[in-house]
Parts: C-alpha cells; structure tokens; sequence
C-alpha cells in the first residue's frame, strides 16, 4: 500500500511538473517571485536566441562610437520569408490564385532548378514547367523573397482569377 501512495504521490508531482517547470521548480527551492523569476528566464532566452543568431552568422554587429549596432544579414531574412511563406494558412480569397511565373535563361539553369526547389518546399503547386500556383495569400512575403534572392528579372508572382 505504501509503494501504491507514492506511486501515486510521484505522478501528481510528476504532473504538476508538466503543467509548468519552472513554476515547480520555484516551489521547490522558493527563491524568486513569479515576476523576478519570469524576467530572470526571458533574459537568459534572449541572450541565447542572440548567440545562436550570431553563430549561424545571421547577425552582424559593428561599433559605431560608443554604441553596437546589429545587422539582420539577408540569408537570415531568407530563411525567416521561408518559414513565413511555409506556416501562413491565410487563403486567398475564393477563385482567386497566388500565381508565379518565371523563365530563367538557359545559363541560369541550376537557379532555375533551385527556384523550382524552394517553391516546391513552399508548398506550391505545378501547373506548367514554369508556373506554379498556390491557394494561400503570400503575394507580399514571396516578392520579397524574389527580391533578395536576386530573380527578380526572371520571376513574377501575380494574383489571379
């Protein structure tokens, strides 16, 4: 019967602590208030993410004077329009298309191959070898991505009906 108790006793903590870790972890040692404790962890947060940022080398950061300023590279906002473009469920309205259509020169070939690529990744679909189609509203985030990508020449993105 006693095993039986703390097993039972060892799945409520066990539970408590799945609800939320840090709030137990707080009960547990009873350190620092709710507020101390948030603004502790998010800044710690922060500085992660930004050291991670800066080893992937997504960020620059040069001194200007007495103070630093942070760069955003390009390849980071690339990266950043992909997730964008991949995680919007925003549809277009009905009957309406989010077209792109490109014609690479023949020297342009493996751009034209990665293009093809990444609209693919970007969950578009193939009409024609150089037309591609989607039902969700990401006409802003994918001419920006053209844009920075350099195709801008070669590739358009319309709406249509």
């Amino acid at each position: 019967m006693e095993i039986i108790e703390a097993l039972i006793d060892l799945a409520d903590i066990s539970l408590h602590w799945a609800e939320n870790p840090h709030a137990f972890r707080r009960e547990m040692f009873g350190v620092l208030d709710q507020k101390k404790w948030d603004a502790l962890f998010n800044n710690r947060r922060k500085k992660r993410a930004f050291k991670r940022l800066k080893v992937k080398r997504w960020i620059e950061d040069r001194q200007i004077g007495n103070r630093v300023e942070f760069i955003l590279r390009d390849d980071a906002v690339i990266k950043l329009l992909k997730l964008k473009i991949r995680a919007t469920t925003k549809q277009q309205p009905k009957g309406t298309l989010t077209l792109v259509v490109f014609d690479f020169p023949e020297a342009a070939r493996r751009a034209r191959d990665a293009f093809r690529s990444t609209l693919k990744k970007l969950a578009f679909r193939k009409q024609q070898l150089s037309v591609w189609i989607s039902e969700r509203d990401v006409i802003l985030e994918l001419k920006h991505l053209i844009r920075l990508l350099g195709l801008e020449k070669w590739a358009r993105v319309y709406r249509a009906q």
